[in-house]
Formats: C-alpha cells, sequence, structure tokens
C-alpha cells in the first residue's frame, strides 16, 4: 500500500535515476482454477529468477517495467524532444517500456529495481494467454536486439538471456538425439552422473521458491518436482526460437492485437 512513497524516496535518494520500478509478483488466489493456480506459480517462479538476478547486480535493470514503474518527468521529457515523439513510449515497439528503458540509458540515466517497493502484477491464467504474452515480449526484445545487432553496454545482458536460452534449447536437442541413437543401437547405459545436473536444477530452483513473496507448500513442491519447471523452461525456449524465425525472415505481427485475441 505504501509503494508509491517507497518509490519517491528512493528517487529522491537517487539523484541520477530515471526511473524506479517496483518488484512484481502475483497473486496466486486469483486463479479460480487448478490449471490456472499452475500458471500463476510458473510466472510467481519466473518473475522471482528474474528478480533475483537483477538485485545481484545492484538493483540495475534493463527494462522498466510497464506495470508500476514511477519515472522522473525531466528525463521523459528529454526522450521525448531527442526523439521526436508525441511521448516517451515508441508506439511501434512491442516492449514499448523496455525500449523506453534503453533510450534511458543512452541518455546516461539509471534505471533501478525498488530494494522495498513491492506491486501485484495481473497475471496470466490460461495457456493461451500465457504464450500471447510471452509471444509479444520475446518478439518485441528480438526485434530490438536485431535492430541493435552487436550487444553494447544497454544490451550485453538481454543478449546472454537470448543465447542462454538458445543453448539450453540446443543441450536437450542433443542429448535427447544422443539418448535415442544409444537406444536404437542397444548401446545405452545408465550412469548415476547424470541425477548430478538434475539435482543442481532443483536446488536452484527451491533457491528461486524461497524468494517467492507468500510462498506456500505448493511453491517448494513445484520446485522439487522439477518436471513442472522444467515444462514452463520448454515453453520459454520455444517462444524465443519461434519469435527469433519471425524476426529473422522479416514477418511482423501485431503482438498487442495477438495477446489480446489471447486473452
Amino acid at each position: 500500500k505504501d509503494a508509491l512513497e517507497q518509490l519517491e524516496t528512493e528517487m529522491v535518494r537517487v539523484p541520477s535515476a530515471a526511473g524506479v520500478m517496483c518488484r512484481y509478483t502475483f497473486d496466486i488466489n486469483l486463479g479460480t482454477t487448478f490449471m490456472a493456480r499452475q500458471l500463476i506459480r510458473a510466472q510467481r517462479m519466473d518473475f522471482a529468477s528474474w528478480l533475483t538476478d537483477i538485485m545481484a547486480r545492484n538493483r540495475a535493470t534493463y527494462v522498466l517495467g510497464g506495470q508500476a514503474t514511477l519515472f522522473r518527468i525531466s528525463h521523459l521529457q528529454h526522450i521525448t524532444t531527442t526523439h521526436e515523439r508525441h511521448s516517451p513510449w515508441d508506439p511501434d515497439a512491442q516492449v514499448e517500456d523496455m525500449e523506453l528503458t534503453w533510450r534511458l540509458h543512452e541518455a546516461g540515466r539509471k534505471t533501478l529495481v525498488s530494494a522495498t517497493a513491492r506491486a501485484y502484477a495481473g497475471p496470466m491464467v490460461t495457456l493461451k494467454g500465457l504464450m500471447g504474452q510471452r509471444r509479444k515480449w520475446d518478439e518485441g526484445m528480438a526485434a530490438l536486439l536485431w535492430k541493435h545487432k552487436m550487444p553494447d553496454k544497454n544490451t550485453i545482458i538481454p543478449w546472454k538471456q537470448q543465447f542462454s536460452m538458445m543453448s539450453n534449447a540446443l543441450v536437450r536437442v542433443l542429448f535427447a538425439v544422443m539418448l535415442l541413437l544409444a537406444i536404437s543401437v542397444h548401446q545405452f547405459t545408465w550412469s548415476p552422473i547424470w541425477l548430478i545436473p538434475i539435482a543442481i536444477g532443483v536446488a536452484l530452483n527451491v533457491k528461486i521458491a524461497w524468494r517467492v513473496p507468500d510462498r506456500t507448500p505448493a511453491d517448494l513442491i513445484y520446485a522439487l518436482l522439477i518436471f513442472p519447471s522444467e515444462l514452463w523452461l520448454m515453453t520459454r525456449m520455444w517462444s524465443t526460437f519461434v519469435s527469433w524465425l519471425n524476426i529473422w525472415f522479416g514477418q511482423r505481427r501485431d503482438g498487442w492485437a495477438a495477446q489480446a485475441a489471447a486473452e
């Protein structure tokens, strides 16, 4: 309830900050069905993981999320004037909040996540709606990165995330291929050492689940089971892959309309 006051206090304390964003999460009680609650749980874990990474970088963020961010008006006016816009946000961007944040970085401004202020964003409660939202985000980020081409200080973190996602997908594909080949020639041999990466994955998931606000035992079970989080990661890898394909082949989608239709 006092998030705005906390954001304002941080803006006053850091004069170079163009904006300070709340730490987002989702209310699990908004899920009225079992599937909706699992989707919200996955989104809670996803945002907790993202915020954990940001907090490790001294709260510096490459995107001031559109859900609840306090901006310094003079810095927004500078973007509007410099880029000859009607408003600070680019109406052609699928991820207008990220594009604005990068423009602020180019102007030498800081963009931060609040140390204390929290906001509850509206979750996607259907798989179709969730995929529509993530496709818009992924394709919008890919379009911005493709426009910048080479990584720089403003885009290095998103580029790393994209390569990490792609490498995760490649490792899984190669493992499946090698496993099928080994079975087909009767050379498959089980080794307990294969449990090591699974154990590491579970430990990381539990660490993230422990940081989810208002966590429940079900959040920890979700992390321990490994399969739900792995299934979530597979959907994220697929969305990223398809989004990049669209960008490479020059296909333009109205992500806003697609998400609205999905919801």
